[in-house]
């Protein structure tokens, strides 16, 4: 019996520790996971509520950057294409940026592996074709290095009497980013956003307008303030509503972990107990 409450009592700081330690680490790994995914991707997208793409963006962008709390805002237009180099191919969301501003929403241009994103802020010498940065995991599918031509066929193709013709076009790879996500690494190339509206045949549009705000977690409020500022037909997301089943799955998987763990420091809490009754 004497024996019982000793064991009971190293058991119960033992049980305290690993319920800290436990939680501690998921939290930490939540806010690395976070912060990681964070300087990734926009805390705010704007875009139209109809998918039609924004016209006169120009003079939106600059008014929606003198917003209250964005401190960062970058123009892009999404498409998916083929990338394809002899017989490998894959698929790809091919987005047209303008660099200097892309890289003040986002760190995927931070992380090469090889070659950078310089030549795309260049302009392009006559007879070569236009540059193009990769994620590494597409890279590899289409076995294509730095320096390489690939092939980029778009689905918003010519109409012509045969019917719709896929359009394509030559580019030149510069450089592989390497983010550690594998969804951006496997399918995500970059080209100038000049090149991408003649490529898409969408003169002088864009797909989105993307910002950086000063509060992460007023990103939902700031939202709604951009979306009021830019007028009728605009819808807006934010991070929080992207990663939703990602964060939620975290939270349980902590929720859970707490509940376990705190089970140990309960089994000893009533050995102590026992122990006295007796």
């Amino acid at each position: 019996i004497g024996m019982i409450p000793i064991i009971s009592v190293i058991g119960l700081p033992v049980g305290v520790a690993s319920l800290i330690t436990a939680m501690a680490i998921t939290t930490g790994m939540r806010r690395d996971l976070q912060n990681r995914l964070l300087s990734s991707t926009a805390d705010v997208d704007l875009l139209r509520t109809d998918g039609s793409g924004i016209q006169n963006w120009e003079s939106l962008l600059a008014r929606l950057r003198k917003l209250p709390h964005v401190t960062a805002a970058a123009p892009g237009l999404y498409e998916p294409v083929l990338i394809s180099r002899g017989a490998r191919a894959g698929g790809a969301m091919l987005k047209g940026i303008v660099p200097k501003d892309e890289r003040s929403i986002s760190n995927l241009l931070s992380h090469f592996t090889h070659g950078s994103e310089a030549q795309l802020s260049n302009p392009t010498p006559p007879g070569t074709a236009p540059p193009l940065v990769l994620g590494y995991d597409l890279a590899n599918t289409v076995g294509a290095k730095v320096g390489d031509t690939v092939m980029v066929t778009s689905p918003q193709g010519d109409l012509t009497p045969y019917g719709l013709i896929p359009k394509y076009q030559r580019f030149r790879v510069v450089g592989i980013f390497h983010s550690g996500f594998y969804q951006y690494d496997s399918s995500f190339g970059f080209i100038r956003l000049r090149t991408a509206q003649r490529l898409f045949s969408e003169p002088d549009v864009i797909s989105i307008i993307s910002f950086k705000v000063d509060n992460l977690y007023n990103a939902g409020k700031i939202g709604n303030e951009i979306q009021k500022a830019a007028g009728p037909g605009f819808t807006t997301s934010n991070w929080m509503q992207q990663n939703r089943e990602l964060f939620g799955a975290l939270q349980e998987e902590q929720i859970v972990t707490f509940i376990i763990i705190g089970l140990i420091v309960c089994v000893a809490a009533l050995n102590i107990l026992i122990a006295l009754t007796m």
